[in-house]
């Protein structure tokens, strides 16, 4: 099995539906439950079970880990990390998801937008293995403005726009 290597922090940009960015929220708040309640590998897959490929790929399928093996590259992260960071970690990821619920989701739902482009800031996990999984990061309380920009939406009538 692979062992945790590093972490890397870095931003860049994710392109997605309303339902995509909702199920990015979901694996958000189930990495955030894995690492805050320190689930058994097991138990954190059967988390990610429920969540689509195409959302997953977004977060990690890029990145090589396979839909599969999500909930048991989490738990070996978390199994190689200091118990203060383990906590610093379920703080960070969410903060992702606070930004995704209180903020984008909202945002194409109101504005009725198809879809849009977000650039994130993200904490990325690398494994002996050369695997990687990646979270966006946000703060866990406070004002979560000016942690993402939105770069463009998709409008109703399929136009994207710049913001």
């Amino acid at each position: 099995m692979a062992s945790y290597v590093r972490s890397t922090e870095y931003t860049a940009r994710i392109t997605g539906t309303l339902a995509q960015f909702q199920e990015i929220y979901d694996a958000q708040f189930a990495a955030y439950d894995t690492f805050r309640s320190k689930l058994s590998s097991t138990l954190a897959q059967n988390l990610f079970n429920p969540i689509s490929g195409t959302a997953l790929s977004i977060l990690f399928g890029a990145l090589g880990v396979a839909k599969l093996s999500i909930g048991y590259t989490l738990w070996d992260i978390m199994e190689h990390i200091a118990s203060s960071e383990r906590g610093r970690r379920a703080d960070v990821v969410f903060g992702g998801a606070r930004i995704l619920t209180y903020d984008i989701l909202p945002f194409l739902r109101n504005n009725n937008y198809k879809a849009a482009e977000i650039e994130f800031l993200f904490l990325e996990d690398t494994m002996s293995d050369g695997k990687k999984i990646r979270f966006i990061q946000g703060p866990s309380s406070g004002s979560i403005s000016g942690t993402y920009v939105v770069k463009r939406v998709q409008t109703a009538s399929g136009v994207w726009m710049t913001l």
